[in-house]
Order: C-alpha cells, then structure tokens, then sequence
C-alpha cells in the first residue's frame, strides 16, 4: 500500500463506474446499518454528496488543516501510503482536487480549523455542531 497505489485506485474506480463509485459502495453498508445518524468520512466530490442525499438528509463538516500540519499529522500517523516529503504530498492534494473536492471545500456546511487546537477541542467542536444538526434533524 502506497500513496500512489491508493490515488491511482481512486481514480481508476470513479474512471470504471462515475465519480460516486466509493460512494455506491458505502451506501450499501449504510443501508444495512440500523441507526438514524450515520458519519461518512473521507467525501471527495459533490456526486458522492448527491447520492447520499437520495437515502436521506446530509450535513457536510470540513475539518481544515493548513497544508503543513497535515504534512506533520500523516507523519505522525506512520502510515504505509503517507507520503514521505513534500513533492508527493502535494501532487496528493493536487489528486484528490482533481476528483471534486474543491467543491465540497467551497460547500461545507460548517468548518473547523485544525491548526491550533487541540484534539479534546476539536472533538468539543465537532459535538457542538452534531448537536445542533441533530436537533434540526428531528424538526
């Protein structure tokens, strides 16, 4: 598992079956869960957003991260495909741009930034607006 064998099967998914591929297949365990509330992680473009929205109500959370800092979170994480320098972290971002996630970016319902906070705040955050959107859920 490498950065460019994670991108080059992205692509080669929404290329195959549309720009919502990764999408049809979370739906299906979506489908099967039996909650009311469900969090998708990972949303890389507008049609992925639309499909979700055929099974129900959708709220899209950005969690922004200035460039650098996330360099230094993937790091951290020592994961297999985690770029190692800079060159290929940006031709990353550059990628996933490439398949819609400018929009979603441009979209979101509500932003958190992830720069100097900490991971307690940014859990704090994130609750205060899922309850928020629960409560709208239930109006």
């Amino acid at each position: 598992m490498t950065d460019e064998n994670v991108g080059s099967v992205m692509l080669d998914l929404r290329q195959q079956h549309g720009m919502n591929a990764v999408a049809q297949l979370v739906l299906l365990n979506i489908k099967s869960v039996k909650k009311n509330i469900v969090f998708v992680d990972g949303v890389r473009n507008l049609e992925e957003i639309e499909l979700f929205k055929e099974i129900g109500k959708v709220k899209v959370l950005l969690i922004h991260t200035a460039p650098e800092t996330r360099f230094k979170f993937l790091q951290k994480r020592g994961r297999k495909d985690a770029p190692k320098d800079l060159k290929p972290f940006k031709e990353r971002d550059e990628r996933e741009m490439s398949v819609g996630l400018v929009k979603i970016i441009a979209l979101a319902d509500e932003v958190i930034s992830n720069n100097e906070i900490t991971i307690a705040q940014l859990k704090e955050k994130t609750q205060k607006i899922i309850n928020k959107w629960t409560d709208s859920f239930e109006d």
